[in-house]
């Protein structure tokens, strides 16, 4: 009977062994940049700020769509290539593992995933967080993360989210699975209605804008029909002025904006403003 208990137990090991490495994907070079991250920093006793992990990726090449080529959803972690989202969700995950003390891969890895996903669970497609206004309400439960636009700004929107589900044939996973797009219309119905503070890109002057700090993260709210948000980054002051770390869909790659975030906004008719969140400076236990 024990050796038959003992079988049973390792059979469990070894499948849950198993579920965890599906589970992820990622290539040695991702493993070997993250690691070298967290041990530069790990090394100097230093807890680094979201800005100074930011620019850790400045020449990243940009690329849209790396989540989404799997049928089955994983935890992918993919750093050689980068857009607005996956940068600061790993510049995030980065820091909350820097908050542990952690130079651990897997430790990374926990957190991205807790971020990534809906109460921190994988459990296909519609359990990753797609609509920013989402996540940031999803990781404030979680104690990550707070949204301080609410106290610098009266200014507000009214959620109405549609696009996912009314162009389910621009997302592959939507177009092959008639039960995702149910499951995402019950998603934009739960926000749809909800009322968010923002900033207008018309009040973004420089003296109202000293309680955004460096490391920030910056979500730009937008005009275009069924959207929240239509572009995030990193906030980071140039010459006092502020400007935008992020991965770049004209540049192509990583960057800080050469342009003053308020000028960024001007050039672009339907970015009607920004949200602003920042990571806990601890990370705190629900």
């Amino acid at each position: 009977m024990q050796f038959k208990s003992f079988l049973i137990s390792l059979f469990l090991f070894y499948a849950y062994c198993i579920q965890n490495t599906i589970a992820q994907e990622y290539t040695n070079a991702d493993k070997e940049k993250i690691v070298s991250i967290l041990k530069k920093y790990s090394d100097k006793n230093e807890t680094p700020s979201m800005l100074s992990l930011g620019k850790e990726f400045i020449g990243t090449h940009y690329a849209g769509g790396t989540l989404d080529h799997n049928n089955i959803e994983k935890l992918t972690i993919n750093v050689r290539d980068l857009d607005c989202t996956t940068f600061v969700e790993t510049v995030a995950a980065l820091y909350l593992t820097t908050l542990e003390k952690s130079a651990s891969f897997r430790d990374f890895s926990q957190n991205l995933q807790t971020l990534r996903y809906r109460n921190g669970e994988i459990n296909e497609y519609p359990s990753r967080l797609h609509y920013f206004s989402d996540w940031i309400a999803d990781n404030e439960k979680k104690n990550l993360l707070k949204e301080i636009t609410p106290e610098h700004s009266s200014d507000t929107l009214l959620l109405n989210l549609y696009f996912m589900s009314k162009n389910a044939d621009k997302y592959p996973q939507l177009a092959q699975n008639n039960r995702f797009i149910n499951q995402i219309k019950n998603q934009e119905k739960a926000l749809r209605g909800k009322r968010v503070y923002y900033l207008p890109k018309t009040k973004m002057k420089p003296e109202n804008l000293s309680w955004i700090k460096n490391g920030d993260i910056i979500a730009i709210t937008t005009s275009k029909p069924g959207l929240d948000i239509t572009h995030v980054g990193i906030a980071c002051y140039v010459k006092g002025e502020l400007h935008l770390l992020h991965a770049s869909w004209g540049q192509k790659k990583v960057i800080i904006e050469p342009v003053s975030l308020k000028n960024q906004l001007k050039r672009n008719t339907t970015q009607t403003g920004i949200r602003v969140i920042r990571v806990a400076k601890k990370k705190l236990q629900n």
